[in-house]
């Protein structure tokens, strides 16, 4: 996806690459004999991201700039889900304790410069999506969207794929 950086009255952007690694936990407690559970939840993400193909222009110079960042994001929180047959729907809440580190290196001409950002915080966030299994049954396909509130709400939506590791 096109980001955007601007500091020091410098403005380019670009795309950028990201691996990440996640891992959580969680637990089903279903209410009564219905299909809704209480789902207490705890998940990790790792994001590692650069690229070196961020342009931008400054009095009709030419711009190119390089981004390389890092960023966690810590989830806790509580869901309520409604089983259904091949998968279920949540809507859920809880906190987002979040890391953020970047490094932007911008060069004009024969000046570089290397700005850095870094930011933490704790948020809260409510969430709702669906989730449905593949025909294995072994692995989930679906959707979540959040909206972080600190500050400013932002929205985010993200499709995600999950692996069922049975240790039984």
């Amino acid at each position: 996806p096109k980001q955007s950086v601007s500091a020091f009255n410098f403005n380019v952007s670009g795309s950028v690459f990201a691996t990440s690694l996640g891992a959580g936990v969680f637990g089903e407690y279903r209410i009564n004999n219905s299909n809704f559970v209480i789902v207490p939840f705890a998940d990790l993400n790792y994001y590692n991201y650069s690229s070196d193909t961020f342009r931008g222009k400054k009095d009709d110079n030419q711009l190119k700039a390089s981004v390389r960042g890092k960023s966690s994001f810590i989830r806790s929180g509580v869901e309520i889900r409604y089983l259904t047959t091949d998968g279920h729907l949540f809507f859920g809440t809880g906190l987002n304790k979040w890391n953020i580190e970047n490094k932007v290196t911008i060069v004009e001409g024969g000046l570089t410069i290397t700005p850095r950002l870094w930011a933490d915080n704790t948020d809260t966030f409510f969430q709702a999506g669906a989730t449905f299994e593949t025909g294995s049954g072994k692995a989930i396909i679906g959707a979540r969207m959040s909206d972080l509130t600190h500050e400013i709400n932002t929205q985010l939506v993200e499709f995600f794929a999950e692996v069922k590791v049975d240790f039984n």
